[in-house]
């Protein structure tokens, strides 16, 4: 009889199509080939309030894992119990428990993404306690993430995580034609030079260091019509675009809003550099994404970015406005094409170790070891 699996994707909590997400999506694609071996059941397949969101929601859920999938997990003698967002139940459960844990930026005093009260930080501090104690085995995304449970809890759980990383998809083929019909914004940018900066719109992701890097610098990029092109959306997309009206530089600098695979894929197809200039990152999957398709990237020097880039990548220090713009100059410059070109080919050859077959592949090997265990 094959093992019976549960992943519990977090829900009703809704995602944008970046990091955990991703994460959940890989998984659920990825097991498939794994049927043969197990049984894989999903939360949102047997849990009846998995469309309704918000606080209701999030409550509901949150009495759902608590008081009703014990019972569930009983009932259909499910072996093991997978949960991708960090979050376990307080109470029983009658198997083993297998959690991922991104990060805990919602834990550190430094990221500021929102107004975080130290109260809500130690509800959070909580909550990850909890997984660790549960679990049978945790799933770091990064030996950084892995470092840090370590840090903030102790060396005793050290024994329960294993670090998988997080990959990326293989690269479309794509109808050029058709994505420059949908989004008129990309006609032309394959024709001229332009530096691409994916992912979420907030503050620890720094991408008004960009936006400031440009206007400072702006006679250069005018002069050899470079754009800047800014992906995604979030809260601080009215700052931006006020940043960018300011030096009348809205034709220059792109904010393109969330865009489909296809888009991202064409916009990633003809860059010419790329920034990830965050604060702090559990992982960091764009800069993966990236160095797959033959960009040169300039990232923030913190976190887990040089594990996630394997060192290949231009690093600046946090806010270091002149950097970034130094080694945009150094990467142009054909003096430096031999330079540049190997380190291109060295971060292709490093995100194809890290595909999301792989990471699957590791998980699925987890839950093998943690089900030929089970007590």
């Amino acid at each position: 009889m094959k093992k019976r699996i549960l992943l519990d994707f977090g829900v009703p909590f809704r995602f944008t199509k970046t990091g955990i997400y991703n994460y959940n999506m890989a998984l659920k694609k990825y097991l498939a080939n794994y049927y043969n071996e197990f049984d894989i059941f999903y939360l949102d397949d047997v849990y009846p309030f998995s469309n309704v969101y918000g606080f209701i929601g999030k409550l509901i859920y949150v009495l759902w894992i608590n008081f009703f999938l014990p019972f569930y997990v009983k009932k259909y003698q499910i072996d093991l119990v997978h949960f991708t967002n960090y979050l376990t139940p307080f109470t029983y459960l009658p198997t083993k428990i297998v959690v991922t844990i991104q990060d805990l930026r919602s834990m550190s005093n430094d990221v500021r993404e929102r107004k975080l009260s130290s109260l809500y930080r130690f509800y959070r501090r909580i909550i990850v306690l909890n997984s660790l104690i549960k679990a049978y085995k945790v799933i770091a995304i990064s030996q950084y993430t892995k470092t840090d449970l370590l840090k903030c809890f102790g060396n005793k759980y050290i024994d329960k995580i294993e670090v998988i990383h997080m990959g990326v998809n293989p690269i479309n083929k794509i109808n050029n034609y058709n994505v420059e019909k949908s989004y008129p914004k990309l006609n032309n940018l394959r024709d001229s030079g332009y530096i691409i900066m994916p992912g979420p719109l907030t503050f620890r992701k720094n991408h008004i260091d960009a936006v400031e890097m440009f206007c400072k610098h702006k006679r250069f990029f005018l002069n050899r019509n470079m754009r800047l092109v800014i992906i995604g959306d979030g809260p601080m997309r009215e700052l931006l675009h006020s940043r960018i009206k300011q030096d009348s530089l809205e034709e220059n600098i792109l904010m393109t809003g969330y865009i489909s695979e296809d888009e991202l894929d064409y916009l990633y197809r003809y860059a010419s550099i790329g920034l990830f200039l965050s604060s702090y990152e559990g992982f960091g999957l764009p800069l993966l994404e990236m160095l797959l398709r033959d960009i040169p990237v300039i990232a923030s020097d913190t976190s887990s970015i040089k594990e996630a880039s394997g060192n290949i990548a231009y690093y600046v220090k946090v806010h270091d406005i002149e950097g970034i713009f130094n080694y945009i100059q150094y990467i142009l410059d054909v003096k430096n094409k031999v330079e540049v070109s190997a380190r291109k080919r060295l971060g292709v050859e490093f995100a194809l170790q890290h595909t999301w077959q792989v990471t699957v592949s590791k998980t699925a090997n987890l839950y093998k070891s943690c089900i030929g265990n089970r007590e």
